[in-house]
């Protein structure tokens, strides 16, 4: 069967529909009547729903939460689940995040990797897969929008208290050739309340604010923090507030003895934070240089700055796992809040498949509550793991490879994607082995000639898998 003939025939309809997505700045807001994530989310769904009902699917919108476009018959569901909702844009674009412009073959905007671009890929793959002619006759294939991935998931709990749970599937977000391991996911929240009088009258700076961050997924790209001082200084701290000599800092003197620092960073997913430069320990590694008063505040922001200065292994903690199966544990500070009262760090963990998450939660409260922090679970997603032998992983396999050429070995990820919502399901693209991955990142784009190879990949793979009968596997 060929599809690439069928896919380049729709690619104008395809990167049109593309644009049109991307131009809903669907970041997660206040919820309203009918729209539980805001309503910019809820305009993407319903504009995404009519797109399929256009195509000669059957949709639904399920409260607000999410909604499906389904095809076929048969008691065998076959689920792809995707997501509209999209991170922060952060700072530093070149061009507008919701413009969805296209240059040298890219579309850039929010979302147009992660996870629009894929969304409209597997949307008219399956078109392109009815178009062939093959029978739907036992099959049923599901196409599953969420509304919440980047927050809590709360989307796809509320589907699938209400509707149908797919037999198998895959999700196209993540990446090529496909993802059978994903390390666990644990959202910690360290809070910290400062009870001391904190405005030490002597010549040295007291820090009275700082905020960096938006999600703890993402690494941060901005921190900024505001010091104090109640005499006048002398010639050499004078001289690091007025040339810091620090890359990615700048200091603005205001009225009163007081300055705002702030501080540029390089966001990235958490699943690698590796890749980015984290804002917020840029910020305290400068704050720590400075003559700060000997209080509760500045012991708090050196022992932080201890422990999360580790190049994200969370070695200081002690929480450096590593498995053969999936590599390293990562840790991401994501957001830190501190005023003169308490202070609130998000931290992202990804832990290795071997590892259970009591083994690293258990070890950070031993460490962090000795310096006063008090830690709560925020959200924890649970290691998936389906061997290279099943069934599923051998049809997408297949569909990659045929593709592509290219041999498709399953490959292990720190990201968390809706696999983990379904049973026998698997990430399978639409990033690509050669791309860098600009998800979450400024200027987010994907190639045109991307989101076509993608869409003729899923076309094969929704093939393979409405061929595989009831019983075979």
């Amino acid at each position: 069967m060929q599809f690439k003939e069928k896919i380049k025939q729709m690619e104008q309809e395809m990167v049109q529909t593309l644009q049109d997505l991307v131009r809903y700045p669907s970041v997660k807001d206040s919820s309203a009547e009918g729209a539980p994530f805001g309503s910019d989310i809820q305009k993407c769904l319903a504009r995404t729903l009519n797109i399929c009902e256009n195509l000669g699917y059957t949709v639904k919108n399920v409260d607000g939460y999410a909604g499906h476009a389904e095809y076929g018959r048969g008691e065998n569901l076959i689920g792809i689940l995707s997501h509209l909702d999209v991170v922060p844009v952060g700072s530093d674009w070149t061009v507008d995040p919701f413009s969805a412009v296209i240059k040298e073959g890219k579309i850039y905007g929010r979302g147009s990797l992660d996870n629009k671009g894929p969304t409209i890929a597997v949307i008219y793959a399956l078109k392109a897969v009815i178009e062939t002619g093959i029978s739907f006759d036992d099959s049923r294939v599901r196409l599953i929008f969420g509304c919440d991935e980047e927050s809590g998931w709360e989307c796809v709990r509320h589907y699938f208290k209400n509707e149908e749970t797919p037999n198998y599937g895959f999700t196209p977000d993540g990446m090529f050739p496909l993802i059978n391991r994903e390390k666990g996911i644990l959202v910690l929240k360290l809070k910290k309340a400062f009870s001391k009088n904190n405005n030490v009258k002597d010549s040295f700076f007291c820090v009275t604010d700082i905020s960096g961050g938006s999600r703890a997924n993402m690494v941060p790209d901005s921190c900024e923090a505001t010091i104090k001082w109640s005499y006048d200084l002398d010639e050499q701290s004078m001289e690091m507030l007025e040339n810091p000599q620090v890359p990615n800092i700048n200091v603005k003197m205001t009225n009163n003895n007081t300055a705002k620092i702030s501080a540029k960073g390089i966001s990235t997913h958490a699943c690698n934070p590796e890749l980015g430069e984290n804002a917020v320990l840029t910020l305290l590694s400068f704050l720590n240089r400075l003559p700060l008063s000997d209080n509760e505040i500045s012991r708090y922001l050196k022992d932080i700055y201890y422990y999360f200065d580790d190049n994200n292994t969370g070695s200081k903690i002690g929480i450096d796992f590593y498995d053969q199966e999936s590599g390293p544990l990562t840790q991401n500070l994501g957001v830190f809040k501190l005023t003169e009262e308490i202070a609130e760090i998000e931290m992202d963990i990804r832990y290795p498949v071997s590892i259970e998450k009591d083994e690293v939660s258990s070890i950070v409260k031993d460490v962090l509550t000795k310096i006063g922090i008090e830690i709560y679970e925020q959200n924890h997603k649970k290691a998936l793991y389906i061997p290279e032998n099943h069934f599923l992983v051998s049809e997408l396999k297949k569909a990659y490879e045929n593709v592509t050429g290219e041999k498709g070995e399953p490959i292990a990820i720190g990201g968390g994607t809706y696999a983990r919502a379904v049973n026998n399901t698997v990430a399978f693209g639409g990033l690509f082995p050669e791309r860098p991955n600009v998800g979450h990142t400024t200027d987010e784009y994907l190639y045109i000639e991307d989101l076509l190879k993608m869409a003729e990949i899923y076309a094969y793979a929704i093939y393979n898998l409405v061929k595989v009968k009831k019983g075979e596997h």
